[in-house]
């Protein structure tokens, strides 16, 4: 391969930190391959910036008005009636997001939420402490939630600052196992999703 111009070097520096290695060969050093620009990087000593993938991922959506509007109600939802949750089972991991409401009142909008969201799934049952059926929105899958549900979240800050701090505790949770994991999906995920970037 020859040897690496200094417009090359300069577009390198300027795109690695906040842009996926895939992306970069693909689109912007079209005459160098993933492997190339990860060495070269390296001799450089190039990082990424926390949470580039991320970042980059909001930076090539164009969100529909509509969509932001959308968006901006159940952010605004689920500091109220949403949650964050990490639960440890051995080895494992199980991350969720959460909606849950008033069944009666609020069937329609928990399903325009799961249109929306384009994943989880709906259910309804009978909390006896609040004597009421309630409906709940859950997202259980993590490729669901890293590619589906933390975007939202990154675009648009929530309200109360309770939530946001478990959202954002959550999330690096989220990202630190899949990062480390040992699960099969997860692995799939970081060489999938994340651009080759874990």
């Amino acid at each position: 391969m020859s040897k690496w111009t200094d417009k090359e070097v300069s577009l390198l520096e300027s795109h690695f930190p906040t842009t996926p290695k895939k992306y970069i060969a693909e689109e912007i050093l079209i005459d160098r391959s993933v492997g190339a620009i990860d060495r070269k990087a390296t001799r450089l000593g190039l990082t990424k910036e926390e949470n580039f993938y991320f970042k980059w991922k909001l930076r090539q959506e164009d969100t529909p008005e509509r969509n932001k509007e959308l968006e901006n109600f159940i952010v605004g939802l689920t500091a109220g009636d949403g949650s964050f949750i990490n639960a440890e089972n051995g080895d494992r991991c199980k991350f969720t997001y959460k909606i849950e409401m008033n069944a009666t009142e609020n069937r329609e909008m928990i399903r325009e939420i799961k249109d929306f969201f384009e994943c989880g799934r709906v259910s309804e049952y009978y909390r006896e402490e609040y004597n009421r059926d309630v409906i709940r929105f859950v997202v259980e899958s993590i490729p669901e939630i890293v590619v589906n549900i933390i975007p939202v979240f990154e675009r648009n800050k929530i309200p109360a600052e309770y939530k946001r701090n478990q959202y954002e505790t959550w999330k690096q949770d989220l990202l630190t196992y899949i990062k480390y994991s040992e699960d099969e999906s997860c692995k799939i995920l970081c060489e999938e999703v994340i651009e080759n970037e874990c």
